[in-house]
């Protein structure tokens, strides 16, 4: 949705749809045992202990468009590429950040959740990150597959914001 300040999900629509659909699933098919999240990734939201500070940003939002020379000035993309192996996409995770920096609106949160994840905490109360979905962020090491904390800060990210990564499939609750 476009809002004054740029284009942004629409986080509440999502989740109603999201319940509603799930409500006539299990309606229709009571012995469902499980479902899966899955959205794009490089879009995330920011928090405050349990709560949204707004509706989370669109990967197309324009304020992306500046920030991947300032991100490239502090880590040269060449480094970057080695650290997390990502092709340079201006709307990857790392570039909204430093939109989100230089906004300052970053230092508020205490969390950062991805899409899907924010999907799954508003299911399940439970904060991580699916392993596949963070490694389009370009904070995940390419080597390792853990957050790269020393990168995080180095972009001006205090990394413990970053969720515990769990690998796809993982259960996160009921």
């Amino acid at each position: 949705v476009r809002l004054a300040s740029g284009l942004h999900w629409d986080l509440t629509g999502l989740y109603r749809d999201l319940t509603h659909g799930l409500a006539d699933a299990f309606r229709r098919a009571p012995g469902v045992a499980s479902i899966g999240v899955d959205s794009w990734a490089v879009d995330y939201a920011l928090l405050r202990g349990d709560r949204l500070l707004g509706e989370p940003f669109h990967y197309r939002d324009e304020r992306n468009e500046a920030a991947a020379e300032a991100v490239h000035a502090r880590v040269p993309f060449e480094e970057l590429y080695r650290r997390n192996g990502l092709q340079f996409l201006p709307f990857n995770t790392v570039y909204q950040l430093e939109a989100e920096r230089a906004g300052g609106c970053l230092g508020l949160a205490d969390s950062l959740l991805l899409i899907p994840d924010l999907v799954g905490f508003q299911l399940t109360g439970v904060k991580v990150a699916e392993r596949t979905n963070a490694s389009t962020t370009g904070l995940l090491d390419v080597e390792t597959g853990e957050w790269d904390r020393e990168l995080a800060e180095r972009l001006g990210l205090e990394a413990s914001v970053l969720p515990g990564l769990v690998s796809p499939g993982a259960s996160l609750g009921g």
